[in-house]
């Protein structure tokens, strides 16, 4: 591939290495007062080196309506955090004014003294002197207009005027100050030119908080957004997308066309080939990324916006230029076919001073430790590598490069994969196969690298690694233990099934309708089955109830290593013997509290393999691939697998019920419709009785079927193409075939059916269940062994007879054991009192 300064011309400044910082420094009033640097001295100069972003088309297009056309917004507020573009543009309006014969009023608010109004520098501008607007109180719209309706038109440019407002409240005028007066004289000029087809106020404001000094100046800056917020357009100078277009046209102009398509096309190849191209993303769009960004790598400009962008020191744009023009001048005699990360060389003094000014000198000590002593670690390291490679590129140096400008953030972005250190530290010739020696080189010469979950960064605390596994070596299986199943808890929470987390016997599931998930930590298909056919003593009815969640055994290793990592974190915190800092504690807090996450990741991928309970056997659905990009639990997303599997159903289909259920039968009771997906194996699950509900209140209402009663051998159909407001799915509650449902208005349809009709197999989904003769009881004596892990087991038992019968009689008999008679009276006597009232 062809150098990248023979494609991207560099800057005849930069080629010339006579950069100066100044040329990113925009000053409107320098421009003002003819003292400013080349670059924005001129309209012609300002206007070659300046991108037209679609702020700038938007301002000259609303400037130019208000110039020819006398209509559109009289106020345009420029709102962008420091250093993206606010004063370029009104710089450009301030060139575009004088082209167009305009005359501009410029006012910057650092300029000004405190004591200096706005007022005064407005009459002074247009008329060259300040005679009737001196007083310290705002002028009123009267005299503004008369003021203005003297002047030919005028474009009024403000900048900075929120650090002037912050000035002005220190100056005393009677009971007010000047900046209360700078508030009305701001409304009195919005409503002046409101009225005004001559005027236009351009002024900026600032978006980010740093730049609102304090609390006070907070409310200065409500203040004036209300004043203008009903008269103003607002623009953004720089979308992030135009930053790569604004740096190519200040610093490399000049791009051979032809020459850069097929340096493209040479790099994609490239990339291909070695898999640079981030995960996720079409080498289409990566290619459409790189021709806007070229020379460099378009994650050059992320991590400068989105990392550095949030250090204070950081002006945007601005910044960005200067670092990416040194990182130009350094490099462009260099054979290098792009630029990455890498290229940013910290032995280089200009480029490591820019850097430094944003992440602080402190970082001064790595950089000298790693990079510039005469021992340093990286060169030592690159040596090592050299063996292996054969190349006079310093590998290692490029990679540590790219993770050390990759970890810096305000947020938590710090760090750069494996994946990202490959991108930025392999160039053409070099193979990926040489990553491994690479990171193993990093990892084992570096003194300040830390890897964490295949993420690279630098910190100023050196490697905990040691420390890390001498804890490790006293963390307990038991602690591990504990550990995974609070993770567990964290991970099932039980929101959408009961979870049962390593029982030892079925008694310790419930046989309730609800679905359930039971999670193993062996996959033993015997306990299973047991557990599907047994609770405790008696056998399970609900047995369609049960999903198991069961392990990859041969991950156990990475899992329990994972959880030993987090357990000694922890420990490392609370131990002294080796006195670690309060920054390594700090280090290790996090590292700690990152790895909850990570653990979440791990027990994900360790839990991988759902059992579904079928008629005939197991069945078995893989969950190792499931990975929650959003909040949602890992439970959350085993449910929706089940959902979207159709192992568990939300909606229950009419055309089911009709189908399966009513084809060749008059008839189907509402409860065995619902238990059938609970007790019968294979049949799919749902959710609730509402599911069930739900269905029969669609199909009542659509005329699917009738809803009603079976009194002995007469259908009695209640609800037929009506809205059912309520189920109670007793026992003689039925769905009725549609054609038994015809019935006049406001009546109610009856049908005597044969016996055939009245005892068929009834049969729900795909299993046959033969309908008990219609007989009754009129009482029902018991007497049972109570247990007390059968607790809840009496409880349906009294619940079901309290449906069916007025009176429930218990008898209770106790014995094999004492109970002293004051414990008798305080628990005893004391409920059966209850009860008796």
């Amino acid at each position: 591939m062809k150098p990248f300064h023979t494609i991207a011309i560099p800057h005849p400044d930069i080629r010339a290495h006579q950069l100066s910082m100044d040329a990113f420094a925009a000053d409107l009033w320098d421009v003002h007062q003819g003292r400013a640097a080349e670059t924005y001295a001129t309209a012609e100069t300002f206007f070659q080196q300046t991108y037209m972003t679609e702020a700038l088309t938007q301002l000259f297009a609303t400037l130019e309506l208000r110039l020819r056309q006398k209509r559109g917004e009289p106020v345009i507020s420029l709102q962008a955090a420091s250093g993206y573009g606010k004063t370029h543009a009104l710089i450009a309006a301030y060139h575009q004014a004088k082209c167009w014969n305009v005359r501009p009023v410029v006012i910057i608010g650092t300029a000004l003294q405190a004591t200096e109004t706005l007022w005064g520098v407005l009459e002074e501008q247009l008329t060259g002197t300040r005679r009737f607007l001196r007083e310290n109180t705002a002028p009123g719209r009267n005299a503004l207009r008369q003021l203005l309706s003297k002047q030919g038109t005028a474009f009024i440019l403000i900048d900075e005027l929120l650090p002037y407002i912050t000035k002005a409240a220190t100056i005393q005028i009677g009971e007010s100050n000047l900046a209360a007066q700078t508030f009305v004289f701001l409304q009195e000029l919005s409503e002046t030119l409101s009225s005004s087809e001559q005027h236009t106020l351009i002024m900026t404001l600032p978006s980010g908080a740093l730049e609102r000094y304090d609390q006070q100046s907070e409310w200065f800056f409500a203040q004036i957004q209300r004043i203008f917020s009903a008269r103003d357009k607002i623009l953004m100078p720089i979308q992030e997308h135009e930053i790569p277009h604004i740096v190519r046209k200040r610093l490399y102009p000049t791009i051979d066309e032809d020459a850069l398509r097929h340096a493209l096309d040479e790099f994609m190849r490239y990339a291909v080939q070695e898999s640079l191209i981030p995960s996720g993303v079409e080498p289409k769009s990566y290619h459409y990324q790189m021709a806007a960004t070229y020379p460099f790598l378009p994650e050059v400009f992320s991590v400068l916006q989105r990392r550095w962008g949030n250090f204070p020191g950081f002006r945007g744009v601005c910044s960005i230029l200067r670092i990416l023009a040194l990182v130009l001048e350094h490099c462009q005699n260099q054979p290098l076919p792009y630029l990455t990360l890498a290229d940013m060389d910290l032995t280089n003094h200009d480029i490591r001073r820019e850097l430094l000014r944003h992440v602080g000198a402190k970082f001064e000590q790595i950089i000298m430790t790693e990079w510039l002593a005469d021992n340093a670690t990286i060169s030592r390291a690159d040596t090592a590598l050299a063996k292996e490679t054969t190349s006079d590129i310093k590998l290692v140096q490029r990679a540590a490069t790219a993770i050390f400008l990759a970890s810096f953030s305000e947020n938590d972005e710090s760090g750069i994969s494996v994946g990202e250190i490959k991108r930025h530290a392999l160039i053409p010739p070099f193979s990926t196969r040489l990553m491994p020696d690479l990171l193993r080189v990093l990892q084992e010469q570096l003194h300040f690298l830390h890897v964490q979950h295949n993420t690279y960064r630098f910190s100023l605390q050196p490697n905990l690694n040691y420390l890390l596994l001498k804890s490790m070596e006293h963390v307990t299986d038991h602690a591990i233990q504990t550990l995974e199943r609070e993770v567990l808890h964290k991970t099932l929470p039980g929101k959408f099934f009961e979870v049962a987390r390593w029982p030892h016997a079925s008694d310790e599931i419930p046989d309730t309708p609800a679905l359930k998930l039971v999670v193993l930590n062996t996959y033993d298909e015997e306990f299973m089955r047991q557990l599907i056919a047994r609770n405790g003593r008696l056998p399970r009815v609900n047995q369609n109830t049960l999903f198991f969640l069961t392990p990859d055994e041969h991950r156990q290793n990475t899992l329990t290593h994972m959880l030993a990592q987090y357990l000694a974190w922890g420990m490392l915190l609370a131990e002294t013997e080796h006195a670690i800092s309060d920054e390594q504690k700090k280090l290790v807090k996090l590292r700690w509290k990152a790895m909850e996450t990570d653990l979440e990741v791990v027990i994900r991928q360790h839990y991988c393999r759902i059992v579904i309970p079928e008629k005939d056997g197991l069945a078995f659905l893989n969950v190792g691939t499931l990975r929650s990009e959003t909040q949602t639990t890992f439970e959350e997303d085993i449910y929706a697998l089940l959902v979207s599997a159709g192992e568990i159903i939300e909606e229950l289909p009419v055309s089911q019920i009709q189908e399966y259920c009513l084809k060749n039968k008059p008839f189907v009771f509402t409860e065995q419709l619902f238990r059938a997906s609970t007790t019968v194996l294979g049949e799919p699950r749902m959710t609730n009785r509402s599911v069930c509900e739900n269905a029969v209140k669609r199909g009542v209402l659509d005329g699917a079927f009738g809803l009603g009663i079976l009194k002995g051998k007469q259908l009695i159909c209640n609800a037929f193409k009506q809205e059912v407001f309520y189920m109670n799915f007793s026992e003689d509650e039925v769905i009725i075939r549609s054609d038994l449902c015809v019935m006049p208005e406001g009546s109610s349809s009856q049908a005597v059916l044969p016996p055939e009709a009245v005892n068929p197999p009834q049969s729900v989904g795909t299993v046959s269940v033969k309908q008990m003769p219609m007989t009754s009881r009129d009482a029902v004596h018991l007497r049972l062994p109570f247990f007390k892990h059968q607790t809840t087991i009496f409880m349906g038992l009294l619940y079901s007879l309290q449906q069916h019968f007025g009176n429930v009689v218990i008898e209770i008999h106790a014995d094999e054991g004492q109970i002293s008679e004051p414990t008798y009276q305080q628990q005893i006597e004391e409920i059966i009192q209850r009860i008796r009232q």
